[in-house]
């Protein structure tokens, strides 16, 4: 759903730095030592969970761990 919105929102000309969503995902530790929640270089339990949309851009999230 989050890229339907982002879509949208580039269609009515907001920058991508200003358009910020927060990031969901199973943290084990929480303090970025397990690396569950590791998206390309970047830990949503500490680098996020807040994040720019250019900065997903350039992320990858990993696969989904249940």
């Amino acid at each position: 759903m989050i890229k339907f919105v982002f879509r949208d929102l580039a269609d009515m000309i907001f920058s991508p730095d200003t358009v910020i969503t927060a990031m969901e995902c199973y943290m084990k530790c929480g303090v970025g030592l397990c690396g569950h929640c590791h998206m390309r270089g970047k830990f949503v339990c500490t680098d996020g969970p807040v994040f720019s949309m250019t900065e997903l851009e350039n992320m990858e999230v990993n696969e989904l761990r249940l």
